[in-house]
């Protein structure tokens, strides 16, 4: 289905970097509106009634490139967008139908460390009002080089943003750490990844009020690689997608969660391109499809996997006309009634 081009100044791309589907009637989308004059927006878009909505979200001259990475929807009258700008995390929330920013002061912040250095890229909503967003902060500083990243959870509960404490990856050789995506199957069950840092291939999870680091394995021989992206369909059920680096070749990488670990299932490959899986969703347990690219003389091309029977096949691998690239970062599937 076609997504309508806003309505804008002159613009050189649109980029849309999340999605979210509570049915096959309603979905929101979040990213970013790239504009020649310089200054970019942040963008939403709301499937309803069979069409796309957009809207820009406006920013202010100091804050000129924000941008949205990830968007949950717990009902067609509430979703929540994560992201940041130059001023630090940014979070948008439609409720019944309009979007509005938490405003800075509402966000929480940590001790001595400035709001600007903090960062949101994933959240998962499980009910209306309970969410959970991730992301990373930088400590130290920039200017030295001597800084580094660190795991940053935030909840939103009674209405209210708040800080959780989480641990650090298993690994302490891992100074550039950070959490990518999240997904929860309810209030008090999440799972988040921080992708495919080199040494970092570890998921933490949330139960029983506590975070805890699980390990997840990747192939033997493999220089880096990692889970990126989080399904689960149901707490003792979930499946990962992401990437390993064997030499200088990218291959794609899944993985399945049971029986409170990690196992690495067999992935198909585009043969004679650079492979990775950057996003997947499933409907049910077993029903699931895994995202991202293959890249072909430089340009990325769209690819999709789907779990059939128990098996990742490849269902889709386009090489687009010319010099044009395209690539799909994250999927949202939902039963077929």
């Amino acid at each position: 289905i076609p997504v309508p081009a806003p309505r804008q100044p002159p613009l050189s791309s649109v980029s849309f970097d999340a999605v979210s589907c509570i049915s096959l009637s309603f979905c929101a989308a979040a990213g970013e509106l790239f504009l020649e004059r310089g200054n970019d927006d942040a963008l939403v878009a709301v499937f309803r009634n069979g069409a796309w909505r957009l809207t820009i979200l406006p920013n202010s001259p100091s804050t000129p490139t924000p941008d949205l990475f990830a968007v949950s929807c717990a009902s067609v009258n509430f979703c929540v967008a994560v992201g940041y700008d130059q001023q630090g995390a940014m979070i948008e929330t439609l409720n019944h139908g309009l979007w509005s920013a938490t405003p800075r002061a509402d966000l929480p912040s940590l001790e001595a460390i400035p709001a600007k250095d903090t960062f949101l890229t994933g959240v998962s909503c499980p009910s209306p009002g309970n969410c959970v967003a991730v992301g990373n902060v930088e400590v130290g500083q920039v200017t030295t080089k001597t800084y580094h990243a660190l795991t940053l959870v935030e909840t939103l509960k009674n209405g209210r943003w708040t800080i959780s404490v989480t641990p650090e990856p298993l690994d302490v050789q891992v100074t550039d750490v950070g959490l990518g995506s999240v997904v929860c199957t309810s209030a008090s069950y999440c799972v988040a990844t921080g992708g495919p840092v080199p040494g970092n291939h570890s998921v933490e999870i949330l139960k029983n009020g506590a975070w805890s680091v699980v390990d997840t394995p990747i192939p033997v021989h493999s220089v880096q690689g990692g889970v990126g992206s989080i399904a689960c369909p149901s707490p003792t059920s979930c499946v990962g997608v992401g990437f390993f680096q064997s030499d200088s070749i990218f291959n794609t990488l899944a993985e399945t969660f049971r029986g409170g670990r990690w196992y690495v299932v067999p992935s198909p490959n585009v043969p004679g391109r650079m492979n990775t899986l950057t996003g997947v969703s499933c409907s049910a347990s077993g029903r699931c499809v895994a995202v991202g690219s293959s890249v072909l003389g430089g340009l990325p091309q769209p690819l999709i996997e789907t779990l059939v029977e128990g098996k990742w096949v490849i269902t889709y691998s386009a090489v687009l006309p010319g010099n044009e690239f395209s690539e799909i970062g994250r999927a949202s599937c939902r039963e077929r009634v």
